[in-house]
Order: structure tokens, then C-alpha cells, then sequence
């Protein structure tokens, strides 16, 4: 399972991602949210905004693309160690980003063994440019 060391550093092309409020209300609901966390769940209530649950950015700014740049290795010796969120500002209920994903840092651990891949997603805004949240590596 050969990994490139050479592609820290390399990006994903921009990847559209699309949600909609439906989207992050099955999301909330997923992950636990309840009658007490109605800003997340409905979008009906009387005068209670619907929000999106910060975590959403893993969804919405995958950073997994860039994985496909690391060299060949068994899918599913895969393990997920940690993840970081950044949001810039909050997300929408339902909106659109621009999504490029990062070999952040390979650290192979030699023939045989484990290896750590870190990768960044960088979420922007397709109208403006601006970035809006990031997937990282906990450094």
C-alpha cells in the first residue's frame, strides 16, 4: 500500500456541494437533536429561526476527496481519528458551497504499518469567494 509523499500539499478541484433545509433538519434529527432543540429540528415553529447545527461543515466541506490523491492504500483499513470544524460564519439552512479538499500532512509509519493522512476541506462561497468553513486536521 504504497502512500505519495508527494501529495502534501495537493488540492481537489472545486467540488460543488448543495444542501437544502430539509437536509440539515434530517441531519439535527440524526444526531440527536429533540423537542428541546426545535431551532434545529422544525422550520415551522412560531418565531423560532431555523438554525444548522455547526457540525453540519463536515458534511457540507468534506475534506475525503483529497484521499484519492495519497497513493493506493486499503479502503477499508480505513479509520477515521479526529476531526476540527471552523465556520467563518454560520451556515445557512439550505445553501451552496464551493468545496476544495487538501493533503494536509502524511505521516507514514513505515512498511507494514499505520500511517496518518491529514486533510483539509475549505468550504466557500460560490457568489463571493468568501470562505465560510473549514474541515481540518486537529494539529
Amino acid at each position: 500500500m504504497p502512500l505519495n509523499p508527494d501529495a502534501i500539499g495537493e488540492k481537489t478541484d472545486p467540488i460543488p456541494f448543495e444542501w437544502t433545509d430539509r437536509d440539515t433538519l434530517l441531519y439535527a434529527i440524526g444526531v440527536g437533536a429533540g423537542t428541546d432543540d426545535l431551532a434545529f429540528t422544525t422550520e415551522n415553529s412560531h418565531e423560532i429561526e431555523q438554525q444548522v447545527l455547526p457540525t453540519y461543515a463536515v458534511i457540507a466541506c468534506s475534506a475525503f476527496p483529497a484521499a484519492l490523491k495519497i497513493g493506493t492504500f486499503n479502503f477499508s483499513m480505513l479509520l477515521h481519528g479526529s476531526q476540527e470544524i471552523r465556520l467563518h460564519r454560520p451556515l445557512p439552512p439550505a445553501g451552496k458551497l464551493t468545496v476544495v479538499s487538501e493533503v494536509a500532512d502524511i505521516q507514514d509509519k513505515g512498511e507494514g504499518k499505520n500511517a496518518v493522512v491529514m486533510l483539509k476541506g475549505i468550504g466557500t462561497d460560490p457568489a463571493t469567494g468568501e470562505v465560510v468553513a473549514e474541515t481540518l486536521p486537529p494539529w
